[in-house]
């Protein structure tokens, strides 16, 4: 895949995961008019990176960034 291309649905499933708890492949490869394939692999990268996590379900959710606000009770 293209550098510009695979960072374009890098951004655009970040974006869906700041929405929503979790998201699949299907959903990402419908919005961004990609093959299942592709949306899967971006997601995975996004996995190795560490900006999302696989759940046993087959979605995948976003992981606590340090930059991002967290609830603290006390």
């Amino acid at each position: 895949m293209h550098e510009p291309l695979q960072s374009e649905l890098e951004g655009l499933a970040l974006t869906m995961l700041f929405q929503a708890k979790s998201i699949t492949p299907f959903r990402l490869a419908d919005r961004a008019n990609v093959d299942w394939f592709v949306a899967r692999d971006v997601l995975e990268g996004l996995v190795r990176k560490g900006h999302a996590a696989a759940l046993k379900s087959g979605r995948y959710a976003r992981t606590q960034q340090p930059d991002t606000p967290t609830d603290s009770k006390g």
